[in-house]
């Protein structure tokens, strides 16, 4: 989206706060609906289910959310399964296309409540669909992309035993595909759902040789606070922009500063107990199993000290120039 591209987005609350039933539209180019439902209310004998089975429409709302839920569309399981480990927050993704008996969405999510192997679905699901008929969804296309932007934002265990088969659009189609997707990303970041946003990190195997400088583009980096010590490479990318490598056998520190901002304990907590990339030797410090990738020298530093400090002065060279001088 460019500077032009402002549009609004419109949050109806039906039981009047964010955690019942909530309706999203926008204003602008995403030609969806998004609903965020609590599971209870989509059960057969919850509140929707009963309203459909009723075919009773004094309720005007509540009617209108059962239509949308007869369209096609993608939908989001949101739940936990302590077996993941720590967190455990998972996702199932899928699609429901429009039946002979002109049932959609809704019947398929009922389907999905009475499979036990569905257990872990325990909050809520997040409905996409569109704003009218016309506009063609691929229903293949989005699932498979969708399953894809969830694995490698790394925030929810997708639990989707095979990846969808993507089908293959034709280029407007793509076009349109892809532009709804932009759009979703920004609705479920409204809804409070994590499902697509990328974690500030990323884990990497790739084995960088300590303490020299590969190209022009990498600079060798090391970080010291007490027992802390890292080493760090910095590189530029397309673009001109840089990634922040810490390296693996980096030493990190457990503890954590109250300076530090909220996403940087989130994300120092994902990887030390839910990616668990961090192998604690003792009560001060622990020993990264995997280099990590980040976006800023900033996020690199606090992540190494558990501090919220200036990354620029933290990272230095091997003769002491701080990554800031140079």
């Amino acid at each position: 989206m460019g500077k032009n591209d402002a549009h609004a987005l419109t949050l109806l609350l039906f039981d009047g706060h964010i955690d019942g039933i909530v309706k999203c539209t926008s204003s602008g180019f995403w030609q969806g609906i998004a609903y965020k439902i609590p599971r209870n209310d989509l059960k057969p004998d919850g509140r929707l289910g009963r309203l459909k089975n009723n075919r009773d429409k004094s309720n005007k709302e509540m009617s209108e959310i059962i239509e949308d839920l007869s369209q096609i569309g993608i939908y989001f399981l949101l739940g936990e399964d302590e077996r993941e480990g720590v967190g455990g927050e998972v996702v199932y993704i899928g699609q429901a296309d429009k039946r002979k008996n002109g049932e959609g969405i809704l019947t398929r999510l009922h389907e999905h409540d009475a499979d036990d192997k569905k257990d872990y679905w325990v909050s809520d699901a997040i409905v996409i669909t569109r704003t009218h008929k016309e506009f063609d969804l691929d229903l293949k296309y989005l699932e498979n992309r969708f399953c894809e932007m969830a694995r490698d934002a790394r925030q929810y265990k997708v639990k989707n035993g095979n990846d969808p088969n993507s089908g293959v659009p034709i280029k407007p189609m793509k076009f349109s595909m892809d532009t709804f997707i932009c759009g979703t990303e920004e609705v479920l970041r409204v809804l409070e759902c994590k499902v697509l946003k990328p974690k500030p990190y990323r884990v990497t195997s790739s084995i960088v040789e300590q303490n020299k400088t590969s190209n022009n583009n990498e600079i060798h980096l090391k970080g010291k606070s007490g027992k802390i010590e890292a080493k760090c490479v910095r590189k530029q990318r397309d673009g001109g922009k840089f990634s922040f490598e810490v390296n693996k056998g980096s030493r990190i520190s457990l503890d954590l500063n109250r300076s530090c901002q909220d996403k940087i304990k989130s994300f120092r907590y994902d990887a030390i107990y839910v990616d668990k990339i961090v192998e604690k030797v003792n009560e001060d410090y622990g020993i990264l199993q995997e280099n990590v990738i980040f976006d800023s020298a900033y996020q690199a530093a606090c992540f190494v000290t558990g501090s919220n400090v200036n990354g620029k002065d933290f990272w230095k060279t091997d003769d002491g120039t701080p990554l800031n001088d140079l």
